[in-house]
């Protein structure tokens, strides 16, 4: 199938003659779905092999105006990328063309020039309610478009369309992707807490999603013979759709799991839910496109009983009460409620007489997968139920996606693991995305650093501004750095030599590092305020380097050093802040007690 469609995305336009090429084109919708070319929706059920809505492999094209929409369908055939991507560009194609037939309501599309391009430019740049990550979206799009539309005669020939997207997007990682550490263990603990009647399906979602760094829909979507052994361990087999572009099968990443500590908790959680999994297959219906899946279960509800986290499925309740039905025939409604009850299935008389009159909804008793809404509204009930909490105290929201980041944040610091390695197991074709992990490492550098070096907080490490020396203890010190600090002069920033004083006033012995002269991780240097800007402006510096070499193999020594330096740089800078506050308030009580005037 996969060569079908390479020679049809091949196939010169121009040799084969225009009809020729449309007629390929229509051809290829039966290789993804059971819809006409002629449809308004197109559903790419042959491509959907995830636990995504089915939404999200539709397009639907009966918002697009009738003069442009065969057009957008011959387009939306050409491209060969994942159906979210192809529908994100005929979104934004089709706003274009929307914007050119309002400003030019009699005009041709082959009359379309840069003029016009210009013109789209000033008007995306002019929405204030834009961002810059849409405007650089909806422009980008333009050159795919009109160089696959070029041979058609409604199409100029060529528009020249400006090579470097006129709205950059800088890469911003936020911060608070990343999960605090006290929150994750909050989750762990639950997880692994027996007591609480978590669905162990629901169990084994969470644990392939926060050990690996995986994407929700591929774990979700893992198939029921996921597990394979090899040798001493275990290879977990994990689908990846995202990562195949356009292509309808799906490539495959393998984990490598040790069968011993946390690898073999999660290969006996597989194990266990693969048995749960084919008993739940007996007992109720599934979907034709999930039934291949691992992580099936009924609807369910979780609730809290004294501290324990309680789940009833309706569907479960029911099969239970058919079951006791069919074993006791002559009891009285309220005799099987009796006898449900003692089983734990807590079920009124009135409900069994309902139930057993008119049955129950089909939803009810069908097994669904866990897609990524379903999984991250259950996760936060979790956390509504037992209370997981952020360091301010609020009930921490969670996102799946978080796993992920933190996932390849551990491995890239706590973890050990190198660029490559990580982009390895993400299954990633390039170093874009790991790029976006530069904040995360930095943080979990300092992190580590701080709490190897024992260096003291930028509060309480001593500083210098203005002949003023705070937070040194040791009057003597004190008296010998005043009266002649050029001899206790150290390190240098911005170019600028002697920015700090030692106060290890007999030799330099590190405090903080075993290597000499490495002042800025001393607890002995004592920076000089006055020289605050210097630092700023090495601080930045550093930070060009460290973001420029992030991602880059053969630079990973440059990129840690140029870490390390940012975290220093960025300790200092906040213990200057701290000497200048303190210098300030002095003389902000002076001037109030009247000692100066």
């Amino acid at each position: 199938m996969n060569n079908i469609k390479n020679k049809l995305s091949e196939t010169p336009v121009i040799n084969t003659g225009l009809e020729t090429f449309k007629q390929q084109l229509k051809l290829k919708v039966h290789q993804y779905g059971d819809f006409q070319f002629e449809d308004d929706s197109w559903y790419y059920s042959k491509k959907h092999r995830t636990t995504a809505e089915k939404a999200a492999y539709t397009i639907n094209f009966s918002t697009i105006p009738q003069e442009f929409k065969v057009l957008i369908k011959y387009f939306a055939l050409m491209l060969d990328y994942g159906v979210p991507v192809i529908k994100g560009k005929i979104s934004r194609i089709n706003l274009f063309l929307e914007f050119f037939r309002n400003e030019f309501p009699s005009m041709p599309l082959s009359k379309i020039n840069r003029k016009i391009i210009d013109y789209y430019e000033k008007y995306l740049r002019e929405k204030d309610d834009l961002s810059d990550n849409i405007r650089n979206r909806r422009y980008g799009v333009l050159q795919d478009f009109f160089s696959k539309m070029s041979a058609f005669p409604e199409f100029p020939n060529k528009v020249s369309i400006k090579s470097k997207n006129p709205f950059q997007v800088e890469s911003k990682t936020d911060p608070n992707k990343y999960i605090p550490t006290e929150v994750v263990k909050q989750f762990d603990e639950i997880m692994k807490n027996e007591n609480h009647e978590i669905p162990d399906a629901f169990r084994l979602a969470y644990w392939l999603q926060r050990s690996f760094p995986n994407r929700i829909t591929e774990v979700t979507s893992i198939p029921f013979n996921c597990l394979k052994p090899l040798y001493n361990m275990y290879v977990i087999n994990i689908p990846t759709p995202k990562q195949s572009g356009g292509y309808i099968t799906a490539e495959i990443k393998t984990i490598p799991v040790l069968n011993s500590g946390h690898g073999k908790f999660i290969v006996e959680l597989i194990k266990k839910v693969q048995k749960q999994t084919k008993e739940l297959l007996k007992k109720y219906s599934v979907d034709d496109k999930d039934k291949n899946f691992l992580l099936l279960s009924l609807r369910f509800n979780l609730t809290s009983n004294n501290g324990k986290i309680v789940s009833y499925s309706s569907g479960e309740t029911y099969h239970k009460l058919l079951e006791f039905r069919k074993k006791y025939p002559n009891d009285t409604n309220k005799q099987l409620s009796a006898k449900l009850n003692l089983a734990g299935y807590s079920i009124p008389k009135y409900t069994v007489r309902d139930r057993l009159r008119m049955g129950i909804s089909e939803e009810y008793i069908t097994l669904e997968p866990y897609t990524s809404p379903r999984f991250n509204n259950t996760l936060n009930r979790i956390a509504e139920l037992c209370n997981v909490t952020d360091s301010n105290g609020k009930i921490y929201k969670i996102s799946s996606h978080q796993f992920r980041h933190n996932a390849t944040t551990d491995r890239l610091y706590i973890g050990g693991y190198t660029m490559d390695q990580v982009m390895a197991i993400r299954n990633d074709k390039g170093t874009t995305m790991p790029m976006h992990y530069v904040h995360q490492q930095k943080e979990m550098h300092k992190q580590m650093w701080m709490e190897s070096t024992g260096l003291k907080s930028p509060t309480e490490a001593p500083v210098e501004f203005k002949g003023r020396i705070f937070n040194l203890d040791d009057p003597k010190v004190i008296e010998r750095l005043s009266k002649d600090p050029r001899m206790y002069l150290t390190w240098e920033a911005n170019s600028k030599k002697g920015v700090g004083l030692c106060s290890m006033i007999s030799s330099c012995k590190p405090d903080g590092t075993s290597i000499h002269f490495e002042c800025y991780e001393c607890n002995w240097f004592v920076p000089k305020a006055q020289y605050y800007e210097d630092y700023k402006i090495e601080l930045s510096y550093w930070q060009d380097i460290m973001n420029n070499t992030a991602g880059q193999p053969k630079r990973a020594a440059t990129f840690e050093n140029a870490t390390k330096n940012v975290n220093c740089l960025e300790r200092i800078i906040q213990i200057c802040e701290n000497g200048i506050e303190r210098h300030t308030e002095e003389i902000r009580q002076k001037v109030n007690t009247g000692v100066i005037q």
